[in-house]
């Protein structure tokens, strides 16, 4: 059995997780107006656009991550190491770092 037919933004509409707002409109407005096959053009340069922006931006973000990430398991590496081993080297008579005796 046939369903009534519908526009085409009513069925992007039944669709938000892959078509957003602004597209449906753009495409009901292409409808209305006879434009069409223009408005899914400009629908179609403003997605590459917005996906090469996504993209450098992904790619700009990639060298601080990495240089935040290295920074931090070097401070992790230094407090871990270094400072306990130079604590672990003080006098016992040193208050914060008295060693129990076993009696």
């Amino acid at each position: 059995m046939w369903k009534a037919a519908t526009s085409f933004s009513d069925a992007l509409q039944k669709h938000p997780k892959a078509f957003s707002r602004l597209y449906v409109c753009m495409v009901a407005a292409g409808e209305k107006g006879g434009l069409l096959a223009e408005i899914l053009a400009r629908l179609a340069t403003y997605l590459e656009n917005t996906a090469r922006l996504r993209k450098k931006v992904k790619s700009a973000m990639m060298y601080p991550t990495v240089v935040t990430i290295v920074a931090i398991l070097i401070t992790v590496f230094l407090l871990v190491r270094v400072v306990r081993c130079s604590v672990k080297s003080l006098p016992a008579s040193t208050p914060r770092c008295r060693r129990r005796r076993s009696t």
